[in-house]
């Protein structure tokens, strides 16, 4: 069960009420509806409001209006408030805003959920609820990437479809939109290439550099270690478009030397051809920094047959991380590591539950979503049936029909590349709870009987960033695998074993090590 509101809780509360779209609002979806319930939900608990806040926009994004509103009213606030919600997705459905509400420690009321999350909220119930926003969070991007494949056919015809890649700004050539180098940018992102190419920087230190050297977002904001893996991972730099996991030649003039794109690619993919051995594939080249002075950790092979690890030592030939050490003790140690995810039987039932409860959730949105691409899209036909009568009457030109013709055409076709998104993205939500079930009960044995590929791509699935240091892995997961990591073990000095416990480990290193 679910902690309720203990004697002398906060009495005071904020509502928040969302749709996803200005049109969802102007139709009236749910925002009526919603405040109906949270308002009664006040009155039930006699909760006064201070506030109410609205917003018609994306959940998966930071940044909405009304949400940032609240949030500087709660800190402003001298009194602690409780912030009523419909349901988790209403609220959020991205990590950045979760950890925002986190840290403010404030309770959370999600009234259709039945649950209340606070600092002194069960694991249990934290647990769920940080899974139901990982799986809301998936199903928002993988609906919105369904939406992006609906538009191959620009792909194939080598235009980027999308949002300019930084080095790169959208502009119009006749008819069609296409990309081109930024004046600004391209020669940054450039820099950026060649001295990865070089191998004296970790992508950390690639995000640090991008930094220094004014490369920015078009907000202004730098970028994050993560966006800098996927620019040097990203072929439009050379004259390539890759889209829906193919590659097409693109129409826009590349920015990067391609055999500099291959070294860079090399570094990153742990492959290379200068060992002396032909191609080999290194399991952790590209996955560990040097906890030391930051470098790259490289890989070696002696005596024809053994893998050795070790800093590059570009920043300091006398760093500690120059001491080599054995590919099968850093297996030993991230299998060590893995075995963190195994789940007790417990949780493993709470994420079934929470996967089975979000499935509905998003099945409701669906629902929803179904019904106004219908609405939208019988207006759309009305409006062309009436078009074509005004131009047999003469009551239009040629030429001015054709426009609004083609125009709401478009409109028409991409209300029907949604409706297939949110068909493909229904039934790839349950594959992401199956894939996080799958993944963090057999990612240990499988990890150990897996080639040097199937290492590497497991650890890039499981880890935002891991070091070595003393000969010791010290790691950082990715969500939802730190929350099952961190409510599910615990680790105990008897050779680096792990305790199944129902508790949250306060003051448990969020990065842990396997004990030397």
């Amino acid at each position: 069960m679910a902690k309720q509101p203990i004697p002398n809780a906060p009495t005071t509360c904020l509502l928040y009420a969302r749709v996803s779209t200005t049109e969802q609002r102007d139709e009236g979806y749910s925002l009526d509806a919603q405040l109906a319930l949270l308002r009664e939900y006040a009155a039930e608990k006699s909760l006064v409001i201070k506030g109410e806040f609205l917003d018609s926009e994306s959940g998966s994004k930071s940044g909405r209006t009304s949400f940032g509103m609240m949030i500087s009213q709660i800190e402003q606030s001298e009194s602690q408030l409780v912030i009523i919600c419909e349901k988790t997705d209403r609220l959020y459905r991205n990590f950045a805003d979760m950890v925002k509400i986190d840290e403010l420690a404030v309770e959370l009321h999600f009234v259709k959920e039945n649950i209340v999350i606070g600092p002194d909220s069960r694991s249990n119930d934290k647990f769920i609820h940080t899974i139901k926003v990982c799986l809301a969070k998936h199903f928002s991007d993988n609906l919105r990437e369904e939406v992006k494949k609906g538009m191959i056919e620009k792909a194939r015809q080598g235009i980027f479809p999308s949002v300019a890649p930084v080095g790169y700004i959208n502009t119009t050539d006749g008819h069609r939109k296409v990309i081109e180098p930024d004046l600004e940018m391209a020669p940054l992102v450039t820099q950026i290439f060649d001295q990865y190419a070089s191998g004296s920087l970790s992508i950390e230190d690639a995000a640090k550099y991008a930094k220094a050297i004014g490369l920015r977002t078009r907000k202004g904001r730098s970028f994050a270690r993560s966006s800098i893996a996927r620019m040097l991972d990203n072929p439009v730099y050379i004259g390539i478009v890759r889209w829906n996991d193919e590659e097409y030649p693109g129409i826009h003039d590349p920015i990067v030397d391609v055999a500099i794109f291959q070294e860079v690619q090399k570094i990153m993919h742990g492959r290379t051809s200068n060992t002396g051995f032909g191609k080999h594939e290194f399991s952790y080249r590209g996955i560990l920094t040097c906890a030391h002075c930051g470098c790259s950790i490289t890989a070696e092979i002696k005596k024809g047959k053994y893998v050795y690890y070790r800093c590059t030592g570009m920043r300091d030939k006398s760093c500690p991380g120059m001491k080599v050490i054995r590919e099968e003790k850093l297996t030993d140690q991230f299998a060590g590591l893995l075995d963190g995810l195994v789940l007790s039987s417990e949780n493993l039932e709470s994420l079934k539950i929470a996967l089975r409860e979000s499935l509905a959730d998003e099945a409701e949105m669906r629902r929803s979503n179904m019904e106004r691409i219908a609405s939208e899209s019988a207006k759309i036909r009305a409006s062309l049936e009436q078009m074509y009568l005004d131009r047999l009457a003469d009551r239009v030109s040629e030429e001015t029909y054709e426009s609004l013709r083609k125009k709401l055409s478009h409109q028409l076709t991409y209300l029907s590349v949604q409706t297939t998104a949110l068909d493909k993205t229904e039934a790839s939500y349950y594959d992401l709870g199956l894939k996080i079930l799958e993944l963090s009960q057999s990612a240990p044995l499988r990890f150990k009987m897996a080639d040097s590929e199937t290492k590497h791509k497991i650890l890039l699935e499981l880890l935002e960033s891991a070091t070595l240091e003393g000969g010791n892995v010290q790691v950082s997961m990715r969500e939802p695998f730190r929350t099952l990591f961190n409510q599910n073990i615990e680790r105990v000095s008897n050779g680096g074993k792990y305790a199944k416990n129902e508790d949250w480990y306060s003051g448990r290193d969020s990065n842990p090590r396997p004990s030397p």
